[in-house]
């Protein structure tokens, strides 16, 4: 999905703990980081697509975590498909540290990620929600609100 959006005009920097994975991105227009906390430095919205809730949890509030390197207004959006409670706790754990959270698991194969023509299920504040829309656009195709975080 990252190529939708530097296709879109947007500055992408990636982080995955496959070098190969980052590199193919880097060759696309991507900036690559040695970190999560380096990957949302200087974000405006940070997202993130994770198999597990655990792996989620580690790398935004774990060490050198995506939370460590938020500016004070960005905003982290999840695209993982975890369990609600899982995205609850991330959310109040990043609240607490004054951030804002948005979880938009995406709809459909991989393939349809390929080709623009994802769907995202999202859930958390309306003004929170709004601020990322631009950015679902350009990896999707369709955003269903599906209410609060989790």
């Amino acid at each position: 999905m990252c190529p939708h959006l530097i296709k879109n005009g947007h500055q992408v920097t990636v982080y995955d703990v496959s070098q190969e994975a980052v590199s193919a991105l880097e060759k696309q227009g991507a900036k690559g980081a040695k970190s999560p906390k380096e990957a949302a430095q200087g974000c405006e919205a940070v997202f993130a697509i994770l198999p597990i809730g655990a792996i989620v949890e580690k790398a935004v509030l774990g060490p050198d975590g995506i939370a460590d390197g938020m500016s004070n207004n960005a905003i982290f959006v999840d695209m993982s498909t975890i369990l609600p409670d899982e995205t609850r706790q991330i959310g109040k754990r990043l609240a607490d540290r004054g951030f804002s959270m948005v979880d938009a698991p995406v709809g459909r194969t991989s393939a349809h990620a390929v080709n623009g023509k994802s769907t995202f299920m999202v859930g958390g504040q309306k003004q929170d929600i709004d601020r990322v829309v631009p950015f679902l656009e350009c990896m999707g195709e369709a955003i269903t609100y599906c209410g609060e975080l989790g």
